[in-house]
């Protein structure tokens, strides 16, 4: 059941964009994650592809104006899963692990978790943090990926996800 709430919680949230401040130097650090995202195949997290959720492939896109959809194709199923809501990016600079913050519309879910976007590939990993999932902590600028923790133990690379920019 934890898993299932994990996961649930990693799907929705996948996403999140921020306010920072441009100062017009250089590329702005909340761009990177704008756009199309695809994730299929062996770069669908392990937690993802596993009973009970079966998920084949998932395109998050997120928009400029903080918005995010998610579609969750599982077990072969043409109809996808869609989750939607608003997010918000952690300080830093582009390229760097930053922190990401989804308020999922569906339920009233809001994860949290860190990106990085290298080139055209994104590494997400998100977790559910209200509701609270009972011994659940999300992971962590300082931690890295695969810092969620679960009873107080590192799930690794479980709900790691990865994407290719479409």
């Amino acid at each position: 059941m934890l898993k299932r709430i994990a996961g649930i919680a990693l799907i929705a949230a996948g996403l999140v964009a921020c306010g920072g401040d441009d100062d017009g130097t250089g590329p702005d650090p909340d761009d990177e994650l704008v756009g199309v995202w695809v994730s299929k195949g062996a770069d669908v997290a392990t937690g993802l592809a596993a009973e009970p959720f079966n998920t084949d492939s998932i395109i998050a896109t997120f928009n400029d104006d903080n918005t995010y959809t998610v579609l969750q194709y599982y077990g072969g199923q043409g109809t996808p899963i869609t989750l939607s809501g608003s997010y918000q990016l952690g300080a830093g600079a582009a390229g760097t692990i930053r922190s990401i913050q989804a308020n999922q519309t569906q339920g009233s879910v809001t994860s949290n978790g860190i990106f990085q976007v290298t080139g055209s590939r994104l590494k997400y990993e998100i977790i559910q943090t209200n509701p609270a999932l009972a011994g659940v902590n999300a992971p962590t600028v300082a931690g890295g990926f695969g810092s969620t923790t679960v009873g107080g133990v590192a799930t690794g690379d479980y709900w790691v996800q990865e994407y290719s920019k479409r």
